[in-house]
C-alpha cells in the first residue's frame, strides 16, 4: 500500500533535506555540531578540545608538507651543486691528462740555456722541462724523482706551479749533487699529478 504525506509534511521534508545538504557541503557552527552529537547520543562536553586537536593535526600536516618541500628543494640544489663540481673536476682531470713534455734538459746551476750530459760533483743540477698543452688557469701539482746509478730514489721534489697563463709552460726541479753521491748514469723523471711526462738521463763524474 502506498504511503502518503500532506503538503505541510512535504515542505518540512524539503527543508530538512536542504538543512542536511547544507551541513554536509559547507561549514557548520559549534552549536550545530553539538546538536549533531546529541542526536548521535555522543557527549558534547569535549567538542572544543576535539576541534582543537583536529586543527592541530591539520596544521601539523601543512607544516610537514612545507618541510618536505623545503628539504626536497635543498636536496635538488645540493644535487645540482655536486653534479657541477663533479663535472668541473672531470674537466680538470681531462685537461691535466693532455699535458705532455715538449722539451727537457739537464743544466747546471743558473745556466738555463746550456744542456749538459755530464755533471761534475758537487753541482746544483736543474731539470728544466717545457710542458705542452698546459691547462690555462690551473696550478699543476708537479713532482720529480732523482735516481742514482743503483736505481735508488735519492730525492723527491713536490711543488705546485704558478697559475698557468699559456699552453707552453716552463717548469723545473733541482737536486744538489754532493761529492758523496755515486758516479755513473743517473736519471730524473718529472710527473704531473703522479703521471710521468718526462725522463732524462745524465752522467755524474
Amino acid at each position: 500500500m502506498a504511503e502518503y504525506i500532506d503538503p505541510q509534511q512535504l515542505n518540512q521534508v524539503i527543508a530538512e533535506i536542504q538543512k542536511i545538504s547544507s551541513q554536509r557541503e559547507g561549514s557548520i557552527t559549534i552549536d550545530q555540531a553539538r546538536e549533531i552529537l546529541r542526536d548521535m547520543n555522543l557527549p558534547d562536553e569535549l567538542l572544543e578540545e576535539a576541534v582543537l586537536q583536529v586543527k592541530r593535526r591539520e596544521a601539523q600536516k601543512s607544516q610537514t608538507l612545507v618541510n618536505f618541500l623545503v628539504i626536497t628543494g635543498a636536496l635538488v640544489v645540493l644535487g645540482v651543486g655536486i653534479g657541477a663540481t663533479f663535472l668541473f673536476h672531470q674537466r680538470q682531470q681531462a685537461a691535466i691528462a693532455k699535458v705532455t713534455s715538449q722539451t727537457s734538459m739537464v743544466t747546471i746551476g743558473s745556466n738555463k740555456d746550456r744542456a749538459v750530459q755530464v755533471v761534475p760533483r758537487p753541482s746544483e743540477v736543474v731539470y728544466r722541462v717545457t710542458l705542452a698543452n698546459a691547462p690555462i688557469g690551473q696550478k699543476l701539482p708537479m713532482s720529480c724523482e732523482w735516481f742514482n746509478p743503483e736505481g735508488t730514489v735519492v730525492q723527491q721534489n713536490s711543488y705546485r706551479t704558478k697559475e698557468i697563463n699559456k699552453s707552453l709552460w716552463n717548469t723545473q726541479c733541482k737536486y744538489q749533487l754532493n761529492t758523496s753521491d755515486l758516479p755513473g748514469t743517473w736519471s730524473v723523471t718529472m710527473y704531473v699529478k703522479g703521471r710521468p711526462v718526462s725522463t732524462t738521463t745524465f752522467r755524474v763524474k
